[in-house]
């Protein structure tokens, strides 16, 4: 098992490696709802303290772990409304996410 800063990467399915990574001192802000998903199931999940708001697996990933302010919620959007709602804030240079900078705060 692998660690960096920002991401935990699962190489081998070692017993000692994954006790070593829930020892580590670290923190997980995940923004990808698959992050979350295979944080938790690595037994890491005490260590995620930010994710989005499209993360809701498991069903306590969100609880007191918000970290996006606004975004673009697409539960209810075609692919074609989301691919449009990007391009438009691509082109005008305008944030998708803003993170919630005192949330990371350690």
């Amino acid at each position: 098992m692998r660690m960096s800063r920002y991401h935990v990467y699962a190489a081998a399915s070692d017993d000692s490696a994954a006790d070593r990574v829930r020892s580590a001192q670290m923190r997980i802000a995940s923004l990808l709802s698959s992050t979350t998903e295979i944080a938790f199931a690595l037994g890491l999940g005490d260590k995620v303290v930010g994710v989005t708001y499209e993360c809701d697996y498991p069903a306590d990933a969100r609880l007191g772990r918000a970290l996006l302010v606004g975004g673009l919620d697409t539960h209810a959007m075609t692919a074609r409304e989301i691919d449009e709602a990007v391009r438009e804030a691509s082109a005008s240079q305008t944030p998708m996410y803003q993170l919630d900078e005192a949330a990371l705060a350690v």
